[in-house]
């Protein structure tokens, strides 16, 4: 019996965390079916001409969005520092999406910065506005984690923001560029403390 079960390796667990490639694969997948979800729903109601915007965006309205979302960085920088329950959710984003390197990072904020804001301040700005879609864009980012309750509110004034640039430009690309922003920098920060963590743990 011994011979015969000496050379089977031990299968990993059912429940074994996603490598950041994986995370990254599933992410591509998920807002693939969002753009076309955003797509066909302008296509429905008449106003795929309008999806990225009414105007084009100028160098300033780019320039503000850039500055906006450096500020956003910057003050959840100092909320992490400040705040308890912000540093419990900033760990607990960091276990759901383990140590993403700075790569990873930054290919999820291309996906989820064009995809969201392709439906939110896309194709639903028509019919919700800035309220509606700010609520909905809140609702969305609930996760059934005790740690991450908070998040919902942070992701609400973020809508606002958005949407206001929106509003401000009339295009779409000022909101997509501060929400890659935020991503790209806050993503790949979380990694880099999952990353320290997770070798912490294992010293």
């Amino acid at each position: 019996m011994r011979a015969l079960t000496a050379n089977v390796e031990p299968q990993p667990p059912n429940d074994a965390p996603l490598t950041p490639a994986a995370v990254v694969r599933l992410a591509a997948l998920f807002y693939g079916a969002v753009t076309l979800f955003a797509i066909a729903y302008a296509s429905v109601f008449g106003f795929l001409d309008r999806l990225w915007g009414e105007r084009a965006a100028t160098p300033p309205a780019l320039f503000e969005a850039l500055a906006a979302g450096l500020s956003v960085v910057a003050l959840s920088r100092l909320a992490h520092h400040a705040l308890a329950f912000v540093r419990r959710a900033t760990e607990a984003m960091g276990e759901l999406l383990g140590p993403l390197g700075a790569r990873e990072a930054v290919a999820l904020a291309l996906l989820s910065g064009f995809g969201e804001e392709l439906v939110f301040r896309g194709a639903l700005w028509p019919h919700l506005g800035l309220w509606g879609t700010s609520a909905l864009f809140a609702v969305c980012h609930w996760a059934p984690i005790r740690s991450l309750r908070s998040y919902p509110l942070f992701v609400f004034c973020a809508g606002l923001l958005l949407g206001w640039l929106r509003e401000r430009s009339g295009s779409l690309w000022p909101p997509i560029l501060l929400h890659v922003v935020v991503n790209a920098f806050n993503l790949s920060w979380i990694g880099s403390l999952e990353r320290t963590r997770a070798s912490g743990e294992g010293a």
